[in-house]
């Protein structure tokens, strides 16, 4: 079997949808994150057949997700997770899921047509650090070994890629809206035990989003601490209807700067952002999520234009540093140093 490498990444972030819509009265209680997750990566696989570009059937996907990003002086750019598998899109399996809601460097390896292709993607989460900004990435196949009426793969149980168990951001409110604040750890309560969520997304030496916890099911609850106080909301997490992984929760740890020190934080209001942070704005509710099978046939390339204001972040990935919960043996297993239950 011959290898070959193919680098194509032509799509841009897919429309993000079902954002939450404005609050209208501070006395609400505010949703961090709304909307179904999105997939990282949607791979579409192609021969060229005279002057046409027909898709053609991969047999196998499979991929790992590298941290991108850094801390100064810091390295947290942890061993990459174990090749999980992707997920068959259509009939014919010429387009496939690849994580959901990952982000990273992602590595694409793929089977088609008897030969094996390498692809790579960097996927980044959006301005409000809820779901994956979707790439596309399209790998033309060498069609003379291609089958001519290729049978259908078997689609998977389930799909392997674990989701969050609750999504957490902290934020302050400023007058009449919010504005996420970075910390420097959040951690999660769960069947008595205690563990660090998991950093998503920061700058510098702090975080702006994290996880805590994949596929743990129940109460959970997560805290941390700002200013010497601590703040803690309890969620309770369900099964989806497929029993196969968790239905994540979005939480907003909300944070002030009652018992902070003189010079400890900086008073000067960020810039106001867009919904759904500022409570009183008015505004056109968003189409509705779209689910996986709508991201293949149609690009977009046009950037949700609720957000534009945000304060550009750098973004990156920080490893788990205590045992997440995964039950899917292709992903990389805790780590137990990281827990947080020894302590007093």
């Amino acid at each position: 079997m011959s290898t070959k490498t193919m680098f194509i990444v032509t799509g841009a972030a897919a429309w993000i949808g079902g954002i939450a819509t404005a609050m209208t009265a501070l006395s609400c209680d505010v949703e961090a994150c709304e909307g179904d997750s999105q997939p990282s990566v949607i791979v579409r696989f192609w021969a060229q057949d005279g002057s046409a570009q027909v898709p053609v059937q991969a047999s196998s996907v499979k991929f790992q997700v590298h941290a991108t990003g850094g801390i100064r002086d810091q390295d947290f750019a942890p061993t990459p997770t174990e090749l999980q598998g992707a997920r068959c899109l259509d009939d014919a399996c010429t387009s496939w899921m690849v994580g959901n809601d990952q982000a990273g460097r992602v590595a694409i390896y793929a089977e088609a047509c008897g030969h094996r292709y390498t692809a790579e993607a960097t996927v980044e989460l959006d301005d409000l650090s809820c779901h994956a900004q979707t790439e596309y990435v399209d790998i033309q196949v060498d069609g003379r070994d291609c089958p001519v009426a290729p049978e259908r793969i078997p689609p998977y149980e389930c799909e392997p890629t674990a989701h969050p168990s609750v999504h957490v951001i902290v934020a302050r409110r400023y007058d009449d809206y919010y504005a996420t604040v970075p910390v420097e750890m959040v951690w999660f309560e769960h069947m008595g035990q205690t563990y660090e969520a998991r950093c998503l997304q920061g700058e510098n030496e702090t975080c702006l989003a994290w996880v805590a916890g994949y596929d743990l099911a129940g109460p959970i609850t997560v805290s941390t601490e700002y200013c010497d106080t601590v703040v803690s909301e309890a969620v309770k997490v369900d099964m989806l209807p497929d029993s196969c992984h968790v239905d994540t929760e979005y939480v907003m740890l909300e944070v002030s700067t009652r018992g902070c020190l003189t010079g400890e934080v900086d008073e000067g209001p960020p810039p106001r952002p867009g919904t759904p942070w500022d409570l009183t704005a008015q505004t056109e509710p968003l189409p509705p999520p779209r689910g996986p099978d709508d991201l293949v046939g149609e690009q977009r390339t046009d950037p949700p234009g609720t957000i534009d204001d945000l304060v550009d972040r750098q973004r990156h990935v920080r490893p788990p540093t205590g045992p997440t919960g995964l039950k899917n043996d292709d992903l990389s297993p805790p780590d137990p140093e990281g827990s947080l239950r020894d302590q007093e």
